[in-house]
């Protein structure tokens, strides 16, 4: 099926916290501090400390890369074509979700008392979906806003 150009075509992917570069040099900075800190218990008998203090740097490297591994597959896109609406949710360990709306129904809104805690939800004919739960709120109100401006436009002709 020829859907022609998008109107609107976003990928929102969550937020890495740190860069590789980063984790690396944090694990060097705890590296070093428990150098140090074994040194001392190396010093006062305590000599099997030190294993544990090394284990600690490992198990953040560990967890670092765990999660950098889920959030690179974490990802959800929103497309906008002339007769319908394609959002696609793709999580690990998950098949991937497809959801279709008509443009011309389509209910973009922005749930929640506070612009702080929001949600952004898309609905149409009793059926509704939840995209952009690991955006900040103020992504979520910017990305409501642009996605509204693109179905104006193509609820206009324009």
């Amino acid at each position: 099926m020829d859907r022609g150009l998008p109107a609107f075509d976003a990928e929102l992917r969550p937020h890495r916290a740190l860069s590789r570069k980063a984790v690396m040099a944090l694990c060097l900075v705890l590296g070093a501090a428990s150098l140090v800190l074994g040194l001392g218990f190396i010093l006062n008998g305590a000599w099997p400390v030190m294993g544990f203090l090394g284990l600690d740097v490992l198990l953040v490297w560990i967890a670092w890369s765990a999660r950098d591994r889920r959030v690179r597959q974490t990802f959800e896109r929103i497309t906008i074509f002339p007769r319908d609406v394609l959002v696609e949710s793709h999580e690990p360990g998950a098949a991937p979700q497809t959801f279709r709306f008509d443009p011309y129904w389509l209910r973009v809104r922005l749930l929640g008392e506070s612009e702080s805690e929001n949600r952004l939800v898309l609905s149409s004919h009793g059926r509704h979906v939840r995209i952009g739960d690991f955006l900040s709120a103020a992504e979520r109100a910017d990305f409501a806003a642009a996605m509204e401006q693109a179905l104006a436009r193509l609820k206009s002709g324009g």
